[in-house]
């Protein structure tokens, strides 16, 4: 399934927001290019707090403005949202 939602999102030039960091960070490795992904470490957090995380991640995005292509945006901690960014290089 998660391949599904990975390809539609490529098809669709599509930011992929998920909490299912290990298989899609896979992905994301496994493709040459991509429109980019933000995984969210969400540990016990309730909705509320997962719906404030994507704002988080959101936010920082729209300060920051840079290309999503090939990146990822990680959000974690234990009650606050830190954000970080990388490049992630494909793995051959």
């Amino acid at each position: 399934m998660d391949f599904l939602i990975w390809r539609e999102a490529f098809k669709r030039d599509a930011t992929t927001i998920t909490a299912n960091v290990e298989d899609f960070l896979y992905l994301a490795r496994k493709s040459e290019i991509h429109a980019g992904l933000i995984v969210l470490h969400l540990g016990r957090l309730r909705r509320d707090d997962q719906v404030a995380w994507v704002e988080a991640a959101l936010r920082w995005l729209d300060r920051h403005r840079l290309d999503m292509m090939n990146r990822v945006i990680e959000v974690s901690g234990e009650t606050d949202a830190n954000v970080s960014s990388y490049l992630l290089p494909m793995m051959v």
